[in-house]
């Protein structure tokens, strides 16, 4: 006699097989998506850096000295000028803590979301060493602000960007820590941001260890 349908036994096999292959394949679309949004993460860092030497054209080779000179007045901050997308600010990878695209800068908060900034460097610095401008604001949970689990994506006064993978002995990310560390350091400072997300800012007391 001709046998009809399935039978329970093999619907229970094929519901197996379909759960194992989607346990298998889950976490590797997981890690595609969240290598695309690091992609354009640093795309973004790369559109504030670019809009950061036009600033510095236009402001006697000085780039932003304070989170003021991001948003604001229209003809002369960076948002709206020379960015002209809010979204530029914001890392996609941040949704995972809940903070979505802004669809416009209308304060520090606002500006300063999803990546830090070191404020008060020039175009004419001559640090030997890779001077970061921005990055993201360090790595969750030791950052409230961090945007990816395993890594920062850092802009350079070089006009480079790269991805710096944090390693088992959390070593390979140096945060800046105070007056007396920069990029001049041992060891180098190689983030735009404190290990809590803070912004830098360059002044007498730290000045030798940003630009010499």
């Amino acid at each position: 006699m001709k046998k009809n349908g399935f039978t329970l036994m093999e619907i229970l096999v094929v519901i197996v097989i379909i759960a194992v292959l989607a346990g298998l394949l889950l976490p590797a679309l997981m890690g595609a998506r969240e290598r695309g949004r690091r992609t354009t993460c640093a795309s973004n860092l790369r559109q504030i850096g670019m809009a950061f030497e036009m600033y510095a054209d236009d402001f006697f080779e000085r780039f932003p000295d304070d989170p003021g000179a991001l948003y604001g007045n229209t003809s002369t901050c960076v948002y709206q000028k020379y960015v002209k997308s809010a979204s530029t600010f914001w890392c996609p990878s941040s949704i995972g803590r809940s903070n979505h695209a802004p669809t416009a800068i209308t304060s520090e908060a606002g500006a300063c979301n999803s990546y830090a900034f070191v404020f008060g460097l020039t175009t004419s610095n001559n640090c030997s060493a890779p001077v970061p401008v921005i990055s993201d604001r360090g790595i969750p949970p030791n950052s409230a602000f961090g945007n990816h689990d395993n890594g920062i994506n850092v802009f350079f006064l070089d006009g480079s960007a790269q991805w710096i993978n944090q390693n088992a002995n959390q070593t390979a990310i140096v945060y800046y820590n105070g007056s007396t560390n920069g990029p001049a350091s041992n060891p180098a400072v190689n983030v735009a941001c404190t290990a809590g997300g803070d912004n830098v800012t360059i002044d007498a007391t730290n000045k030798d260890y940003w630009t010499k």
